[in-house]
């Protein structure tokens, strides 16, 4: 993707996965909010509830975050958004690390629009 296709940086539901080992794959669901070139949010995966932040750059299409589980570990991401996904490579403070991919949530018919008010 080239910088004259911007990147739609859509706050919600996010899911996908990371590699953790040699052809093992964990999924993991996300609650992110993209605002002013940054981004926070919440998810839970295998491991617990995490928190995030970090920024993101719509010219470059690049996003980077630190995750923070509840129990303290601490894993570091590097994205790159392209075709309506965010893919890249982690690492954690014990030099862990492998890929990831992330992609909106499949709208839920049960969702309740933004605009009413709840």
């Amino acid at each position: 993707m080239n910088s004259t296709e911007p990147f739609d940086f859509a706050s919600g539901q996010w899911t996908g996965f990371v590699n953790n080992r040699s052809n093992y794959r964990t999924q993991f669901d996300l609650l992110l909010q993209f605002r002013d070139n940054h981004l926070t949010g919440v998810g839970n995966d295998e491991n617990g509830m995490f928190v995030l932040s970090g920024d993101y750059d719509a010219p470059t299409n690049e996003c980077k975050w630190i995750q923070t589980y509840l129990f303290g570990t601490t894993v570091f991401y590097r994205g790159f958004c392209e075709n309506k996904r965010i893919w890249g490579t982690w690492k954690s403070a014990n030099e862990r690390h492998g890929g990831f991919e992330i992609r909106p949530a499949p709208k839920s018919p049960f969702s309740i629009p933004a605009s009413s008010g709840l």
